[in-house]
């Protein structure tokens, strides 16, 4: 695999520009966030396995690693960093660097984090988020569980509106306890309590999938560099990377080891609904969790694989597209809404006939081939950034309110670094982001905290 990894490192050169933005103190914005999170995901992990790393579940995908599916796979993806790093540089030496819009990330968090007054409602508005989260986490394993033969959860839009509610609320949790306690900080200000709901949040965030801790991690980052861009100093990177090292080594596999004898206890009907299930740590302790991890999938590459198999397919030149916007429509709207959609093909076109894990770039492969995947890609990720820009923007000329851009700001956050996701589900993302909108009003207006009285001056056109 020699050629191979030479690939792949070669695929690393947009590291240098990311580097340089950090180094001069740049504004982060979501190119940014989008070319990172594919650039380690798509090149760094594949430089670092081992062959046997390249699998989808327990099939070994061993094509994934040839030195034409690789160099065909490092075309689409290095084309794919060219349009971010170019369209990156020309929208950051542009007026719209300046201006107040989601894509514009760390500059929206520390317009945000300048109009935070330091209040004990925030406390309050964190605690009953985090409840929310504990309880319909809680909700959503129940019924995934209770309803997994007959395969009805992924179609009930209950608990789809409730699943988009708990995956926004840790973002929004994550962005404001960091704000409050930063802020803290900088006043000289912090109590016992302050830090016993820093470590209450970090305990929770803990017991999630990696995914969600990585997520959670970046965010917070995110809002301490927007506060204080020097607060990325060699001193803090080198922490990082031991914090990190740690992470990976140590706190990840615990979780994912506790997590998994969870699973299995609420597949067999054993259920705990306490925060932190202390037999079932003791269990992980004594390597009980070894053989339910041995017997279950490795998905280390799974998205990389996938995508690498299926380099070759016959495109559908847009059928696909249409397939995922008039899947994403509500039935009470459109009576005649397909089933299923580009998910459903692609199972069967790729061979697998099993749930094949989505991502954007595969999708464009499927829909529009090897040569444009990666233009069709960078518009579906410009198309999202612009709608949820759009729609904050426009609830924003009634009366500005704090929580509702934070929400908008996740949106935008997770839609640039969650790597696994189906166009499938963007039009009902939307859908579901507006009911939360006005849900996150009213929360408002029940604590009397509609925060922030100025309108933002949106770019016109």
């Amino acid at each position: 695999m020699l050629l191979q990894r030479l690939f792949w490192l070669i695929s690393l050169w947009p590291s240098i520009y990311l580097i340089q933005k950090i180094i001069k103190r740049k504004d982060i914005n979501c190119f940014d966030l989008i070319l990172f999170f594919h650039l380690v995901y798509f090149s760094f992990c594949p430089l670092i396995s081992k062959i046997d790393d390249f699998r989808y579940g327990e099939i070994k995908l061993f094509e994934a690693t040839s030195v034409d599916v690789t160099f065909e796979m490092c075309y689409v993806m290095n084309v794919f960093y060219l349009i971010l790093v170019l369209v990156d540089f020309a929208w950051s030496t542009s007026k719209y660097a300046k201006r107040y819009n989601l894509i514009n990330i760390t500059l929206c968090l520390r317009n945000i984090s300048e109009r935070f007054n330091l209040s004990n409602k925030w406390l309050i508005l964190y605690y009953i988020l985090l409840a929310i989260y504990s309880i319909g986490g809680f909700f959503i394993g129940a019924v995934t569980f209770d309803r997994r033969e007959a395969d009805l959860v992924g179609n009930d839009p209950r608990v789809l509106l409730i699943s988009s509610l708990v995956g926004s609320i840790r973002v929004i949790v994550a962005i404001i306890i960091t704000i409050y306690i930063y802020k803290r900080y900088k006043n000289k200000s912090i109590t016992l309590f302050d830090k016993i709901s820093a470590a209450l949040f970090i305990a929770t965030m803990l017991l999630q999938s990696r995914t969600f801790q990585i997520e959670v991690i970046f965010s917070s980052l995110l809002c301490l560099y927007s506060m204080n861009k020097y607060f990325a100093n060699r001193k803090v990177a080198i922490t990082g990377i031991l914090l990190f090292a740690l992470l990976y080594t140590t706190v990840f596999p615990f979780m994912q080891k506790y997590r998994e004898l969870k699973k299995w206890d609420t597949y067999f009907g054993k259920v705990n609904y306490s925060l932190i299930d202390f037999d079932v740590v003791q269990r992980v302790l004594n390597g009980e969790a070894s053989y339910y991890e041995n017997n279950s999938s490795s998905r280390k590459l799974y998205l990389y694989s996938i995508a690498a198999k299926c380099v070759d397919v016959q495109p559908q030149y847009g059928s696909l597209t249409k397939l995922s916007v008039l899947y994403g429509i509500p039935s009470a709207i459109y009576k005649g809404k397909p089933q299923t959609a580009s998910e459903d093909y692609i199972e069967k076109a790729s061979g697998m006939y099993i749930d094949i894990a989505d991502s954007i770039i595969l999708f464009s492969i499927f829909d529009y081939g090897l040569i444009i995947a990666p233009i069709v890609a960078f518009l579906i990720f410009f198309s999202l950034l612009f709608v949820w820009d759009r729609i904050i923007r426009f609830f924003n000329k009634s009366k500005y309110n704090i929580l509702v851009n934070i929400f908008g700001l996740q949106s935008v956050f997770i839609d640039s670094v969650r790597l696994e996701q189906s166009p499938d589900q963007f039009l009902g993302a939307f859908i579901r982001g507006i009911l939360i909108i006005l849900l996150l009003y009213f929360l408002s207006f029940i604590l009397k905290s509609v925060w922030g009285i100025e309108q933002n001056k949106y770019i016109k056109g």
